[in-house]
């Protein structure tokens, strides 16, 4: 289903109804169209918008986890970052030490 939802958007942008950082009016009423009689099942502008924000709410965790790291691989099966022990205790360390001063800061 969401590989369904992501072809149609690229769909959409390649029909060049988003022509900026957003969908116009034309793109969303589409999107919504075609993935709504894609599923079966109707949806409408909000739950597709707040998906979209979600995806792109991921994609910068994403981005801020790997960065421009090399020497990840991809488990396809758990659908999760194949990398060794000491990668992930460098990225827990960092998260502790951003939480850290977060809760620090609003305290």
């Amino acid at each position: 289903m969401l590989e369904d939802y992501v072809d149609i958007c690229v769909s959409e942008i390649y029909a060049g109804n988003r022509p900026g950082t957003h969908f116009n009016k034309i793109g969303w009423k589409n999107v919504v169209n075609k993935f709504s009689k894609k599923i079966g099942k109707e949806f409408c502008y909000k739950q597709l918008k707040n998906k979209s924000d979600s995806l792109k709410n991921d994609w910068n965790i994403w981005t801020k986890l790997v960065g421009k790291e090399t020497g990840l691989g991809w488990d396809p099966v758990k659908k999760t970052i194949d990398a060794t022990d000491e990668w992930w205790e460098k990225k827990l360390q960092i998260l502790c030490f951003h939480l850290f001063i977060f809760f620090f800061i609003i305290s």
